[in-house]
């Protein structure tokens, strides 16, 4: 059995864990995944600042035992004036623990950040996900999202 509550400051380095796990998964998709020394104190700084904005939702998925196995990062957007749809709700981050993936963690913490946009009167939703992580973009079109957009890089002052 598991349940979807709203992360609050307890949850910090349990959601620094996972987020840690993320970020070297990523790594092997691109070099700008690469992070710098002593993440974990600036991703704590963000995501105490995160947890006390009423526009950002984290979403913590918990077991029987109370163990943390997931989470997801929703916040809302304010859009540039010449777009119609100027609210938008973004998923910043979403992350299951490996041992626990395919269970339906991803689906259930997608519904919680999706109500959550709801309540907030939000109706559009974006993310962005690595091209290189086909899982993940499979996930993400299984459950009705579409590319509308391809965000490239250059490394063009390294050679």
């Amino acid at each position: 059995m598991f349940s979807v509550k709203f992360g609050n400051l307890n949850d910090v380095e349990h959601i620094i864990r996972l987020w840690k796990g993320m970020m070297h998964y990523h790594v092997k998709f691109s070099p700008l995944f690469n992070l710098c020394e002593d993440p974990e104190r600036f991703y704590k700084m963000y995501l105490v600042n995160s947890l006390n904005n009423p526009e950002v939702a984290y979403g913590v998925i918990y077991d029987e035992t109370d163990a943390i196995l997931g989470y997801v990062r929703g916040s809302i957007i304010s859009r540039a004036p010449i777009f119609e749809k100027r609210r938008i709700g973004m998923i910043n981050e979403i992350y299951v623990s490996t041992e626990h993936r395919r269970k339906g963690l991803g689906r259930k913490l997608t519904e919680f950040v999706f109500n959550w946009f709801t309540e907030k009167g939000v109706e559009y939703i974006e993310l962005e996900v690595s091209s290189g992580n086909s899982d993940s973009v499979k996930f993400w079109e299984s459950i009705g999202f579409t590319n509308y957009k391809l965000k490239m890089s250059i490394n063009y002052g390294k050679k």
